[in-house]
């Protein structure tokens, strides 16, 4: 796919929340990275696509995000890049964190789907589940 494909690809389904899409163009042996610290169920790195799709189907359980800004996209080949702001909800304590700015890096080949990074302050996260 080219670079223009890979961020149309990308924008549709973050755009449209469609994650059963962005599951059926998973790798195999995908690998989904959080800059978050081990010890959350979120988790810090997964491998797999089995492993991927469930924690996004359980992640609705723990957080909730909403969308504040619109998102923007870059690509350079086989990478996306993704900036956006969003509020995050964590359902453990109630808390809403808002203005958290992230950058998702999500790398692909032959149009799947082999990498996908998320950077992002989650400390919140992490305070309510170390307590």
């Amino acid at each position: 796919m080219t670079t223009q494909e890979n961020i149309a690809f990308t924008r549709s389904v973050l755009e449209t929340e469609d994650w059963p899409r962005l599951i059926d163009h998973l790798a195999d042996d995908v690998v989904f990275k959080v800059t978050i610290p081990d010890g959350t169920p979120i988790g810090s790195e997964l491998r797999g696509k089995h492993a991927v799709v469930e924690h996004l189907q359980n992640l609705g359980n723990l957080l909730e995000f909403h969308q504040e800004k619109p998102l923007e996209f870059f690509g350079d080949g086989d990478r996306v890049v993704v900036l956006g702001t969003e509020s995050v909800e964590i359902k453990k304590n109630g808390v809403t964190v808002h203005g958290s700015e992230y950058a998702d890096v999500i790398d692909f080949d032959d149009g799947l789907v082999t990498r996908f990074s998320i950077i992002q302050d989650l400390t919140a996260v992490v305070d309510a589940y170390r307590s």
